[in-house]
Formats: structure tokens, C-alpha cells, sequence
């Protein structure tokens, strides 16, 4: 379970990540 759980929040936390970069830039 723990190794499932930041696999699938990864991919939240990468889309977040490149929307803030795109925001910022």
C-alpha cells in the first residue's frame, strides 16, 4: 500500500509541479 500510494501521487505532484513552472515562467 505504501508503495502504491506515491506512485499514484506522483503524478498529481508532477502535473502541479509543471503547471507552477509554467505559471512562474
Amino acid at each position: 500500500k505504501s508503495a502504491t500510494e506515491p506512485k499514484k501521487e506522483n503524478p498529481k505532484k508532477n502535473a502541479e509541479l509543471k503547471t507552477k513552472l509554467k505559471k512562474e515562467k
